[in-house]
C-alpha cells in the first residue's frame, strides 16, 4: 500500500497580510500547491506581503524548498514580500541548508512573520 502524505492549506488575512498556514507534509506531491496558492494570491488577490507559516509541517523536502524559492520569486517579482514562520528544527535546517534565508526571512513565530513584514510595506 501506497503512503499519501497530504498538505493542508489554510488561509487568513491580517491587515495587508495573507498567511498561508501549512499543515502536513511539503513534498514533491505538495510543493505544487503551495506556488499555486502564492501565484492565486498575487494575480487574483492582489496580496504584496505572504507570510509561510510552516508551524504545521513536520516534513519538507528540497521540492518544497523550491517551491518556497519559486514563491519569494513570483512575489518579489510582483513588489511584494514573503516571509516563512514556525518552522520546527528538521525543517529549519531544510531551509538553512538550501539558503533560502538569505532571501526569505525566517521567523520564529506568526505574531513574528507578521512584524516583519507589516514593517516592510
Amino acid at each position: 500500500m501506497k503512503s499519501v502524505w497530504t498538505l493542508q492549506i489554510d488561509r487568513d488575512v491580517q491587515g495587508d497580510v495573507l498567511i498561508l498556514a501549512l499543515r502536513g507534509r511539503l513534498g514533491t506531491a505538495s510543493a505544487g500547491d503551495l506556488l499555486e496558492a502564492v501565484v492565486q494570491a498575487i494575480d487574483d488577490g492582489g496580496f504584496r506581503a505572504i507570510l509561510v507559516d510552516l508551524e504545521g509541517v513536520d516534513y519538507m523536502s528540497s521540492a518544497g524548498l523550491i517551491a518556497l524559492d519559486a514563491s519569494a520569486g513570483r512575489i518579489h517579482g510582483a513588489g511584494g514580500r514573503l516571509a516563512v514562520s514556525g518552522a520546527c528544527d528538521p525543517v529549519r535546517l531544510v531551509l538553512e541548508f538550501g539558503e533560502l534565508t538569505k532571501d526569505v526571512p525566517i521567523e520564529p513565530s506568526r505574531a513574528a512573520g507578521l512584524e516583519r513584514l507589516r514593517s516592510s510595506l
